[in-house]
């Protein structure tokens, strides 16, 4: 649907698929306003709400990182809100919620109702400065702590002033580090560091590694997201890169991709890969899908 002729068939397709993202569906009605925070920032919610009856039990829904660092969950949970002031005859009510701190890096969305007496939950809305108004909720994107101290520079690997660079790889990168850090830079953004399409020959009875095919084909053609590019060094230079960048106190932001190439990828993807029938009604990989169908 996200190839689809029809503009409102892609449209209302890119909404659907930011609720499975998102595991919730706070987006359908209106797109969250994000903004931009880090960990251990303080974490409170301040927003004028209306209200069509007075205001009497205001709940925010919360949809956060999980408080244990390895878990890859989201949690929702339920808060009550404080009604700092009101007035019932414009129904325009001033609620907060205080949370501490935002404990991990993520997405905190948020969503304010009202529960009646019933236990009927109703959306509320909060004013626009242009007029009119939007559902009352947002998200907040969390960054590291100290990444206002970062000074960032994006480094694709074996690339040069836009252009392949046969000559570079993790060994190189090794002696890179320390003129960057004289610099002032104090983290890599490395482009191209993960297992590419490069079509590897190996020898039949050692195994060893005796040329590539493809040496140049494209950094995003990623086949598998878990390995370092054995082209420029594999594992094992790639850790001496790490340990050099430490040794110098400078990150490493490796990128990952999304989507691996849907040409030659590791096995271990072929399961979850998106497929479709082409005319024949044999099955087929969806090419141009969104990157997160694998």
């Amino acid at each position: 649907l996200l190839g689809h002729y029809e503009l409102e068939v892609r449209d209302q397709s890119i909404i659907k698929l930011n609720v499975l993202y998102d595991g919730v569906d706070w987006q359908i009605g209106d797109a969250f306003d994000p903004k931009i925070t880090c960990t251990q920032s303080k974490f409170a919610i301040k927003e004028t709400i209306l209200s069509k009856n007075t205001l009497v039990c205001p709940i925010v829904m919360l949809s956060a990182p999980a408080f244990y660092s390895d878990s890859p969950l989201s949690v929702i949970s339920f808060h009550p809100l404080e009604i700092l002031s009101g007035d019932a005859t414009s129904g325009e009510y001033v609620v907060q919620a205080k949370f501490k701190k935002f404990w991990r890096c993520g997405f905190y969305d948020w969503k304010i109702v009202e529960i009646d007496q019933t236990g009927k939950i109703e959306m509320l809305k909060m004013p626009l400065q242009a007029g009119g108004a939007t559902f009352a909720q947002g998200r907040f994107i969390v960054h590291p702590k100290d990444l206002n101290e970062m000074q960032i520079h994006e480094i694709v690997v074996d690339y040069k002033e836009n252009e392949n660079d046969p000559d570079k790889n993790f060994q190189t990168l090794c002696k890179d580090v320390a003129d960057f850090a004289k610099e002032g830079v104090n983290c890599w953004y490395l482009m191209g560091a993960l297992e590419r399409d490069n079509g590897i020959v190996c020898d039949e009875s050692t195994g060893e590694i005796q040329d590539f095919r493809r040496p140049q084909a494209s950094p995003l053609a990623i086949i598998d997201r878990s390995v370092a590019n054995k082209m420029l060094g594999g594992q094992r230079d790639f850790n001496r890169m790490i340990e050099q960048a430490k040794r110098l106190n400078m990150k490493i932001i490796v990128d990952c991709l999304g989507r691996v190439s849907s040409s030659r990828p590791h096995r271990k993807y072929l399961k979850t890969l998106l497929y479709t029938l082409d005319s024949d009604g044999k099955r087929a990989l969806c090419y141009g899908a969104d990157g997160r169908a694998v």
